[in-house]
């Protein structure tokens, strides 16, 4: 059925002589309410009664603002409806309540609610801001498949168990100033939290200034950016994540407070992952404040074995290292040819090393830096190869002997009695010595990597 006008519950029960309230001046209604298959063209008001028995809303469409704050001593539910504008349910449910396969096209307000039994929000579609600020669940409250745009719970106490499972946050959550009492339980699980409007850059989880008394499990969620700052752990909290993947941690603060609570709770291969995000944001935060000298220290690390956690990158590295300074070490010593590698490979380091620091938190970053150790080496060895003197045989019998570190007869018995210039002769003498020092450096990353887990 259609209702062309504005409907007011309170309205209609005074009129029909229902005028008894409560301490609280609320209407109370002695009648069980049930709504099917009706289509309200303007705004709803359920609000100031107190209801006695069930309210149950199916099939219901909304074309304006709905406001079902109100008590109710029992269970209330809508299921399979339509909200085009603003559901305000600042309510207090004494009994069940359920919300399923419903779309709330404009706001939802759920703020200074008290849900004293269980609550559940199932097949639910929010596509503005999710308010469930100064919100108290006395009893367990899952969020089931239910897709976000933007929630917040700002001062909100949960007292049992309360889970995310299959869910989506399009936008962000916040987590601000929450309380977990003893028996609490907040679980996170198979979380997407990532953005279908192109505003990935601001998608992220926002957990701070929060009192755990009880626990988290953050599980199986995928985030661009998130935040844990200023939260406090106290008698027998609990924090536990279970494959949190985040792209960018806000501050190496917050990486450093998951890896903490990973060790506290003895899950080494999740702390090593926040152990390398925590240096990660340290580096952009360096970066952003134009340390040099720290972001050279921090930035080798990230590229040679990704700060102890890749030993396949150690090993490019000292492979590359090997190839790359005996090779220039070999070249011959006239003027044209220096100049011409010297320019290259500056030319190869500032293209690819562009591309690499712009794609150093994106998934393809070890591509990028395959291809300069590739490219850098290449342009090395081919100018040389080209050349009528090169000796490919005595190419690699060298190669063999360089990468032994007390072996240094070729700078001893041959290159010291060249006839050339004393700066080539220096240049030669730091390239020889500097590309031994990094291949022991690159064989103690290999080590330090293989060793993550000890």
């Amino acid at each position: 059925c259609y209702i062309e006008c504005r409907f007011s519950l309170a309205s209609i029960l005074a009129k029909l002589s229902v005028t008894e309230k409560n301490i609280d001046n609320k209407i109370i209604c002695p009648y069980g309410i049930h709504f099917l298959h009706i289509i309200f063209t303007h705004s709803v008001d359920l609000n100031n009664v107190e209801y006695k028995q069930d309210v149950q809303l199916e099939q219901i469409t909304c074309g304006q603002s709905f406001n079902c704050s109100a008590m109710y001593n029992q269970s209330f539910s809508i299921g399979s409806s339509v909200f085009l504008q603003d559901l305000i349910c600042n309510s207090s449910f004494k009994s069940r309540f359920s919300l399923s396969e419903v779309y709330i096209l404009d706001k939802a307000f759920f703020s200074h609610s008290k849900f004293y039994d269980t609550t559940r929000f199932n097949n639910v579609v929010f596509f503005q801001r999710e308010f469930f600020n100064e919100v108290s669940f006395i009893k367990g409250v899952t969020f089931k498949k239910v897709q976000f745009y933007l929630a917040s719970f700002k001062n909100t106490t949960f007292y049992e168990l309360c889970k995310f499972v299959d869910s989506c946050i399009y936008y962000n959550i916040w987590f601000y100033d929450i309380e977990l009492n003893n028996t609490s339980l907040l679980r996170l699980s198979n979380i997407n939290i990532s953005s279908i409007y192109g505003i990935s850059a601001k998608t992220r989880i926002i957990f701070d200034e929060n009192v755990i008394k009880g626990r988290v499990d953050l599980k199986n969620i995928k985030v661009k950016h998130a935040r844990f700052s200023n939260n406090i752990i106290v008698e027998n909290g609990v924090f536990s994540t279970d494959n949190l993947i985040i792209n960018q941690c806000d501050s190496w603060k917050s990486a450093l407070f998951l890896k903490h609570e990973s060790l506290k709770n003895s899950n080494i291969i999740e702390s090593l992952k926040y152990q390398s995000l925590e240096k990660d944001s340290y580096l952009k935060e360096l970066w952003d404040e134009k340390n040099i000298r720290e972001c050279a220290i921090l930035g080798l690390a990230k590229i040679v074995n990704n700060h102890g956690q890749d030993w396949v990158l150690a090993l490019m590295f000292t492979i590359w290292v090997w190839l790359f300074s005996y090779t220039v070490f070999i070249t011959p010593n006239n003027l044209f040819w220096i100049l011409f590698l010297i320019l290259t490979v500056i030319g190869i380091i500032l293209v690819i090393g562009w591309v690499l620091l712009r794609n150093l938190k994106k998934s393809n970053w070890k591509l990028m830096l395959s291809l300069f150790y590739i490219l850098s080496f290449g342009v090395v060895f081919f100018a040389n190869y080209n050349l009528d003197s090169f000796d490919l045989k005595e190419y690699f019998s060298g190669l063999i002997t360089y990468f032994i570190p007390t072996n240094y007869d070729a700078l001893i018995g041959d290159y010291t009695g060249f006839e050339i210039s004393v700066g080539l002769k220096i240049s030669g003498i730091i390239t020889y010595i500097l590309g031994k020092v990094l291949i022991i450096f690159g064989g103690y990353e290999i080590v330090k990597a293989f060793r993550k887990y000890k």
